[in-house]
């Protein structure tokens, strides 16, 4: 038996256009995954300001400031969309601003972080099967 290398292959309009994900409640979260085209580019563009300070090893000055480059890249590159959020008994519609403010929830933006970081998700067979195609 041999390991077939294309296995591991993921769809890359997937992994940017995002895929639906059916969590606890009802909760429905479209999450593009992790490292993307266009998150990488928002990374890159918003972490330009802090570049010297990056390669001078000065991050922890920078901590609080890159946190809000990777949630406002998150909010626009990573969370697409959901359904069946509710706050305080009132459902929520999406909109990149209040994704980015929901992803200050350290917990959502755990959720949100473990299913953009799996592989699996955005393989087509994977998708094909756990949607019963």
């Amino acid at each position: 038996m041999a390991f077939e290398i294309n296995n591991l292959k993921t769809n890359k309009d997937m992994e940017t256009e995002g895929v639906w994900i059916d969590e606890e409640g009802g909760l429905r979260l479209k999450i593009a995954r992790l490292n993307n085209p266009n998150y990488k580019r928002a990374i890159a563009r918003g972490s330009k300001p802090y570049r010297k300070q990056i390669a001078n090893g000065a991050i922890d000055k920078i901590g609080d400031k890159m946190e809000e480059v990777v949630r406002k890249a998150y909010a626009k590159h990573i969370l697409l969309d959901w359904k069946n959020l509710v706050e305080d008994g009132i459902e929520l519609e999406y909109s990149e601003a209040e994704a980015y403010r929901l992803l200050g929830i350290q917990e959502f933006f755990e959720i949100v972080e473990s299913h953009a970081q799996d592989a699996e998700l955005y393989r087509d067979a994977e998708r094909e099967e756990s949607e019963g195609n």
